[in-house]
């Protein structure tokens, strides 16, 4: 028989389907309830953040019995806040530190195995496998990306992710509003017009209900930010819809319908339901490069107040092939396109990862400081694009990066005056690109 540890650390050393495959196969029914509570999107254990057990087990438990009951009770809220977080420590230091590295994926819902959904149906077909929630990623344009034309533009907004699953109720709808990380977020101010929504799109074979996929969106992002919680002010938000999926298609994760259809009758129902807080994302039909960068430029300048600041209403495009069909993960059928600016900068610090979270104990990004070609001075804490690798060597040697003033290449989506000082500009999404080990450090 197969064990749950065994099972998702061989099965992370592989990137051969077949290979994998093998490895998590073979589990018994307690040893498959771990990848149930992993994958399960509508149990949530509400605990990200825990302090590091100060001692681990010399042998593993015989079976997972108190770790399934701890997180059960997390789940039902039987135990919060500080006392959730001693339990995680606790349930943890009943394993050795190795495999404590492999059940806290469980609770942090991420078994970073590159095992999905679908291998683990395959996998075990009769089992009870819960679809995780997932959502249709883009690919980015880059210089290698392959144009195929004619195809669809459409705006990237600066705004939230939201998709809206609408269930019919027995008066009017049920609407669930989730974030692109499956949690639960509260925009019932949309709730009228996705009833009416309903009442056109149930007579084309969604009468058990659909998914609206879009972006939320106030005057900029920050707004849009403050108005996310319960207690924040929904008055200016819209939503923008690019898709629309029946229930029933994507509770099965799996829709055969063309991208253009898709858009197509998307922005009929929005017509016909007369909505005015939920707009059809603007499109277009793009036939050659040319229309596509006249098109790009339009949205970015649409993204754009007089004096210059974001209102969100336009980052870029993305580019989705006319027969795509809508797929629970990233794909190339959407392509986004954005502008990114590089910058040179001088590491100057470094920090490691949250507690309790998967790089916790190792990178968690630098520190970088210097000035841009405009002479201001920024400073970034570069905490995306690093490897797993990366970071474990990287925190290996953090200090000489500190002292010989490594020089990082960063991408990042614009330069934005610092909250803590007016002469102090930061960067958005700060990525990091390469080491420029040509250039010296301030």
């Amino acid at each position: 028989m197969t064990k749950f540890i065994d099972a998702i650390r061989n099965a992370e050393t592989t990137g051969k389907k077949a290979e994998k495959l093998a490895f998590i196969a073979g589990m018994d029914d307690h040893e498959l309830e771990l990848v149930r509570l992993a994958l399960d999107s509508d149990k949530q254990f509400y605990v990200k953040k825990w302090d590091q057990p100060d001692s681990f087990a010399d042998v593993d438990p015989a079976d997972h019995h108190d770790f399934i009951t701890a997180l059960n009770r997390l789940a039902r809220r039987d135990v919060t806040g500080n006392s959730a977080k001693k339990l995680v420590s606790y349930i943890l230091s009943q394993y050795t530190e190795k495999s404590a590295e492999i059940m806290k994926r469980v609770i942090l819902k991420d078994l970073r195995c590159g095992a999905n959904y679908k291998t683990w149906k395959k996998a075990y077909p009769n089992s009870d496998i819960p679809a995780p929630f997932a959502l249709m990623l883009a690919e980015k344009v880059t210089e290698k990306y392959q144009w195929t034309f004619p195809c669809l533009g459409e705006a990237k907004y600066d705004g939230m992710r939201v998709v809206a699953i609408v269930e019919p109720g027995p008066i009017g709808v049920k609407v669930t509003y989730k974030s692109r990380d499956g949690n639960v977020l509260d925009y019932s101010t949309f709730d009228d017009e996705l009833d009416f929504m309903y009442g056109v799109v149930k007579n084309f074979d969604m009468e058990d209900g659909f998914v609206l996929d879009g972006e939320v969106l106030a005057s900029s992002y920050q707004a849009t930010m403050k108005a996310k919680g319960r207690s924040g002010n929904k008055d200016s938000l819209n939503l923008y819809a690019f898709d629309l999926i029946p229930l029933k298609d994507w509770n099965r994760q799996e829709y055969t319908e063309k991208q253009v259809a898709r858009s197509e009758f998307l922005a009929y129902a929005i017509s016909a339901a007369h909505c005015t807080r939920i707009i059809k994302s603007k499109w277009k039909l793009l036939n050659n490069k040319q229309e596509a960068d006249d098109f790009y430029g339009e949205i970015l300048r649409e993204g754009e107040n007089a004096d210059g600041t974001k209102n969100g209403l336009g980052e870029g495009l993305i580019i989705k092939t006319l027969d795509g069909v809508y797929s629970w993960e990233r794909t190339k059928a959407w392509a986004k396109w954005k502008p990114v600016y590089t910058y040179d900068l001088t590491v100057v610090g470094f920090y490691a990862g949250e507690a309790g979270k998967r790089n916790a104990d190792r990178l968690g990004g630098f520190t970088c400081e210097g000035h841009d070609e405009n002479g201001n001075f920024i400073t970034a804490d570069v905490g995306g694009g690093w490897s797993d690798k990366d970071r474990d060597y990287l925190w290996s040697i953090r200090d000489k990066v500190v002292a010989e003033k490594w020089v990082l290449e960063i991408e990042a989506q614009e330069v934005t005056k610092s909250q803590d000082s007016l002469n102090t500009y930061s960067l958005r999404f700060p990525v990091a690109v390469k080491w420029r080990k040509d250039k010296k450090g301030d």
